[in-house]
């Protein structure tokens, strides 16, 4: 860790398969000699307890205000699988329901999906888009097509990377494949997680709209005189440490 400049992240390639496709992992320090890999880390690139790996520094955007209120958020591994006719050319990317649940949000808010750094040691690039459930329909019509290595136009983890079974997908397009540096474009691994500007927005209009209401109907009841500028300010602390702990328990 010392060696590489002691990063936040890393990129963690195979050297058993070139073209198999690279992961990032976040570092955590352990008094090892070894390197120990994560198995959902290990799963994305196709690599078993044992083999050899390179690590290489990234480094990624961090909002340290964000980070101090709401927390680090949750990331979740997808594989990339290309994305279906109705989402291409759109700034869109299907999911699972499961994975959906698992970052904290509803079908139709924005995500932010982490690729690989554009140049060696460099941040990780990023895009935000909307996340819709992914129709079962589709998911198993790629799952039928599905199979062979990477030669194949819909190759599976399960043939070129000996993985079963497999990070959940997650279907987008060329165009934000390449703006995500991925080098291995099929079956990339990138690191998806709710968009925390996205999520305050949603849950400040819906809390807003309670205290207002309810202020009003306070002042048509009740004359305040000019304890209404205490009132307000106590009623907008009690909405953002609401929205606050939501946030924090969810994402």
């Amino acid at each position: 860790w010392a060696e590489l400049g002691r990063p936040s992240h890393v990129v963690v390639r195979s050297c058993m398969d070139p073209m198999a496709p690279a992961g990032v992992g976040r570092v955590v320090e352990v008094d090892t000699d070894e390197v120990l890999v994560d198995q959902a880390i290990r799963n994305g690139i196709g690599v078993e307890i044992g083999e050899h790996v390179t690590l290489a520094p990234a480094g990624v955007a961090h909002h340290h205000v964000a980070d101090l209120l709401l927390s680090t958020p949750h990331s979740l591994l997808c594989r990339v699988q290309q994305a279906e006719l109705v989402t291409s050319e759109r700034r869109a990317a299907l999911l699972s329901r499961l994975a959906l649940d698992l970052i904290g949000i509803e079908s139709g808010d924005r995500v932010v999906i982490e690729g690989l750094p554009a140049e060696p040691g460099g941040q990780l690039q990023t895009v935000t888009v909307r996340a819709f459930e992914a129709p079962g329909d589709i998911i198993e019509r790629r799952e039928r097509l599905g199979g062979g290595g990477f030669q194949h136009r819909f190759p599976a983890a399960r043939d070129a990377l000996g993985v079963y079974p497999d990070l959940p997908g997650i279907f987008i397009d060329r165009a934000l494949r390449s703006q995500l540096a991925l080098d291995q474009p099929q079956l990339a691994v990138v690191r998806v997680r709710a968009s925390r500007k996205d999520q305050v927005t949603k849950e400040t209009r819906e809390m807003l709209l309670v205290v207002v209401l309810a202020f009003i109907g306070l002042l048509q009841v009740v004359d305040l005189g000019w304890t209404w500028v205490a009132f307000l300010v106590l009623a907008a602390s009690i909405v953002l440490g609401i929205i606050g702990m939501r946030l924090r328990s969810r994402l």
